[in-house]
């Protein structure tokens, strides 16, 4: 069969603009609904995981509110080890501009003391060992 690109092309359109519909559709604001349209929602949701595997209607999906109870219960230990790695990585980003600092400052002295170098060697000066502050 020949297919014409013109329908192909709305064919696309018509799918693009009902993904959109459907992408907005999924959106859902619990604070603007009431408590059974909520549970049709969260229904649908669980239908859309069990059709991926993700879940199982045996024992009423007990397996993904075991879990969901247990991050509710955990939360307090997720935030407490998300703060604890926060002044870990602001402490070791203290100590790398420390770094940063020190080595800026040891490039410095050395390309001063290298121009000092340079500047004795090719004056006209008596060489001497020791460099004095003034001819750094």
């Amino acid at each position: 069969a020949v297919v014409s690109t013109q329908s192909t092309g709305e064919t696309r359109e018509e799918e693009e603009e009902e993904g959109e519909k459907n992408a907005k559709a999924s959106v859902f604001d619990p604070n603007d609904t009431t408590i059974d349209k909520l549970k049709q929602h969260i229904i649908k949701n669980m239908q859309i995981l069990e059709a991926h595997k993700l879940v199982t209607e045996t024992e009423d999906y007990q397996e993904i509110l075991t879990s969901i109870a247990k991050d509710i219960c955990n939360q307090r230990k997720y935030r407490q080890r998300r703060k604890q790695d926060l002044k870990k990585m602001a402490a070791t980003m203290e100590q790398m501009n420390k770094k940063k600092k020190y080595y800026g400052e040891a490039v410095t002295y050395y390309q001063e003391y290298v121009k000092a170098c340079s500047r004795l060697q090719y004056s006209d000066f008596p060489h001497t060992h020791t460099l004095t502050q003034a001819q750094l």
